[in-house]
This record gives C-alpha cells, structure tokens and sequence, in this order.
C-alpha cells in the first residue's frame, strides 16, 4: 500500500565545476539540504559554502536544542584544497580525472577533504563517526573484481568503504563493511 510507504530521508547536494590552482578541475561543493526522520521527528540541516569569507554556513533545524540554530565552520585548511561531499565522491573523483589515470596505471590515491552533506545528523546514524564536518580521507585504487569491475576504497579515520564501479567509472556496488551497509545499483 502506497500510503504506508513513508520518506525516511532526503538529501539534495549541489557542486559546482572549478579549478583548482588552475590545474585541476574540480567539482566544487556549494550547498547541500538533508532532511531524516528520526522517531517520527523530523531533523533538517543545510550546508552552503562561502570560499571567499573560507567557511561553511549550517542551518540547522530539530527537535532537540543541540543541533539548532547556524554554525560558522572554517575550512581546515589555509590555500586551495580538494573537498568532495560524501554523497558526491565517486562524481567527484571522476570530474578530477582521477579515476582514469588510476585505471592507467593501475595504481593511485587521492588525497581531499570529506565533506559530510547531511551533517551533523548523518554522523550520529553510523557507529564510529567523529562529529566533524570535514574529514581527512583518501582514495585508493585496489584493481579489479573477477566480475572486471574497478575496485576503489575510501578509508578515513577507522573506516573503509570499497566502491565497486562499472566501464562508465559509475558506481554499481558500495560496501562499508564496519556499519553493515551494502548498496547496489539497479540498472
């Protein structure tokens, strides 16, 4: 019955195309609106970036006074730097040419900064997670799956997450093994 299904989560995340130091393009996070319902209550949070004044602005809207109001966050670096949203990162990746070059020569990491849409609340969700914005990660090119699919981890902190993604560099499978989360496209 259709009128039981209800939205659990939305998330919306914009980012724009860039360079960076005029030498890499980038897809440059602009905003992002999450939306989760936790025990019938709902929890809101928009992230929007300002590059010139080097910070994020978070709005964020809940039930409980903790995680209300707007917060100033500044980047966690001074210069350029690489940031890709979590919900973003494979897109990412590939806009930064990345991907393929790995695929080349069979090899590589990407070093950026993780930026959590969805944040403060989609860090309580997972066991484990600090509750920051920003996170150090790299990705990691792992070869191949028998089944030719291209094997890719993000590992940050404690954590690991192996993409798995098709001929189109799109993702086709997700694996965080330590939360207990599998996704897989269906095409």
């Amino acid at each position: 019955n259709d009128k039981k299904k209800q939205e659990l989560e939305r998330s919306i995340t914009i980012s724009k195309k860039g360079n960076l130091k005029n030498k890499i393009s980038i897809l440059r996070p602009e905003i992002s609106q999450y939306t989760a319902w936790y025990d019938q209550n709902k929890y809101f949070s928009e992230i929007k970036l300002n590059p010139k004044l080097k910070n994020i602005q978070i709005k964020m809207i809940s039930p409980e006074k903790k995680w209300n109001g707007v917060q100033q966050v500044k980047f966690p670096i001074k210069g350029n730097g690489l940031y890709c949203f979590f919900s973003q990162l494979i897109e990412c990746a590939k806009y930064t040419g990345f991907l393929s070059k790995a695929l080349d020569a069979k090899a590589g990491q990407m070093n950026f900064y993780l930026l959590w849409d969805g944040f403060p609340y989609i860090n309580n969700q997972f066991e484990g997670l600090e509750e920051k914005l920003f996170v150090n990660a790299k990705l990691v090119y792992d070869g191949e799956t028998d089944k030719e699919l291209k094997r890719f981890s993000l590992i940050f902190g404690s954590q690991s997450i192996v993409y798995l993604l098709d001929d189109n560099l799109s993702m086709s499978e997700m694996y965080w093994v330590s939360q207990g989360l599998s996704v897989r496209q269906q095409y």
